[in-house]
């Protein structure tokens, strides 16, 4: 089938659907999301039900506003 589709050239360029290309495109914004909080992480061990909560809230929010500092002023030491 490879032989088929490429026969004797050695690359060959491949139309790409639209969604595969957006999410190769957008998919480092994951792992940036996934990067911050991990730097600096408030969470603890709890054993009340809303704590977790609370710390998920606590980290969304810092992280925000740390988005937010660096969308407003990028040339921003923070």
């Amino acid at each position: 089938m490879v032989r088929r589709i490429f026969g004797d050239e050695a690359r060959k360029g491949l139309p790409i659907p639209a969604f595969i290309n957006d999410y190769n495109y957008h998919m480092g914004s994951v792992d940036i999301a996934d990067q911050l909080p991990s730097d600096y992480c408030t969470q603890q061990r709890a054993s009340r039900n809303w704590y977790p909560l609370f710390y998920w809230l606590l980290n969304t929010s810092i992280i925000n506003s740390y988005r937010l500092l660096k969308t407003l002023y990028p040339h921003h030491k923070g």
